[in-house]
């Protein structure tokens, strides 16, 4: 009953925060509630344990796009259910964006906040096994700058911060800080190349002082293939480095970073194709290179079925981690959709992951199953 009052009151809140700000936006909503099992919550790698539950979702979002303007807002909040009351908890969210245009500038701000646990957040468990879920704070925000020096080119500047806090001592608290200025050049009506480099500062808030610094110059390239097909990719090399208190400091390392997709758009079905190396920040205080390959997408039937789903892939570079850092993960997700109504859903879904930990000699397997309810509205205010 107590989790049933902090959503509606989290409701409440961001309706009348985000009705003040504007006066006729779109309101987005949903409302759902899913039984869970989940064969190993806490990604063990041995003696794992089982959970049954519930969890029940309440999303509100508001946007609207004018001229000159536009800006979306959305929050939620989850209460989750379980037979181990120790996994029990209310989480908690929201995220905004609010852009300007004018002929030759256009700014951004987007802020993001979140108040959740690490039961299914965290890449890894980094060898940690606490039993039960850790209670975790993330801030995350930053401004997007673009100036159209010319009808063809335009300079730009993108810059995020992130603050992310943990309860107890199980995992590390940290921060990391980016910039990336570029200069884009419009080659034609469908393609457009990219120039500029990347700055970006990891650092832990707690323990062994670890800094990472890494920093280094970017190329890329938007294309517009056909009117449903779209392609985009950015390749650069990094110098990087690792800085720990009290250890001598590791030479700079040059290493290539890179990040594309390839997308499809039609009435019936998108598909999304791609694949990143970057730095990734973990909760045992580290921070090294992850590789991601990735294929997702959603087909929809006819008016009553649709199906989504996702595959990934990711290994870490040996080079960067410790032991206890995750080696490789892959996972996978598929869900079916029985639409009774306009906004009335059904929905069933099952996922799957496997994980190494780098010194691990066994892997741990994840196996999850989810049969839920939805109501998701749209309404013009």
């Amino acid at each position: 009953m107590n989790g049933l009052k902090i959503i509606l009151a989290g409701a409440a809140l961001l309706a009348l925060t985000a009705g003040a700000a504007m006066a006729t936006p779109q309101l987005k909503t949903s409302l759902s509630t899913q039984g869970v099992y989940d064969s190993n919550p806490l990604m063990r790698h041995v003696n794992p344990q089982e959970l049954w539950g519930s969890k029940t979702s309440l999303r509100l979002g508001f946007e609207q796009d004018m001229p000159t303007s536009s800006y979306n807002i959305a929050g939620w909040v989850d209460n989750n259910l379980y037979d181990r009351g120790r996994f029990n908890s209310v989480d908690f969210g929201g995220e905004g964006r609010l852009a300007l245009r004018t002929q030759r500038l256009e700014t951004a701000l987007a802020l993001k906040a979140v108040h959740d646990t690490t039961l299914t957040r965290e890449i890894s468990d980094v060898g940690l096994a606490p039993d039960k879920a850790i209670r975790r704070t993330v801030f995350e925000g930053g401004p997007e700058i673009r100036y159209a020096l010319s009808e063809r080119g335009s300079l730009g500047l993108e810059a995020n911060a992130r603050v992310a806090r943990y309860d107890g001592t199980y995992f590390t608290d940290y921060h990391t800080i980016s910039a990336a200025p570029s200069y884009a050049y419009s080659f034609s009506e469908r393609v457009t190349g990219l120039l500029g480099a990347r700055w970006r500062r990891y650092e832990s808030d707690e323990g062994p002082d670890h800094r990472v610094d890494s920093a280094g110059p970017f190329v890329g390239v938007r294309s517009a293939l056909t009117e449903r097909l779209h392609f985009q990719a950015r390749y650069g090399h990094e110098a990087s480095r690792h800085k720990v208190a009290g250890l001598p400091d590791r030479a700079w390392k040059w290493n290539y970073v890179f990040a594309s997709d390839l997308s499809y758009k039609s009435e019936q079905s998108e598909v999304k194709l791609g694949g990143m190396r970057a730095q990734q920040s973990y909760a045992n205080g580290q921070d090294s290179l992850l590789t991601t390959v990735f294929a997702e997408g959603r087909h929809r039937f006819d008016p009553y079925f649709s199906v989504r789903g996702f595959l990934r892939y990711q290994f870490s570079d040996a080079g960067d981690t410790v032991l206890g850092d995750v080696d490789r993960v892959y996972a996978g997700r598929l869900g079916l959709f029985y639409h009774v109504t306009k906004t009335v859903d059904l929905t069933a879904s099952y996922s799957y992951r496997n994980e190494k930990l780098r010194g691990a000699p066994q892997t741990a397997q994840r196996h999850a199953v989810f049969l839920g309810l939805a109501w998701q509205p749209e309404v013009d205010l």
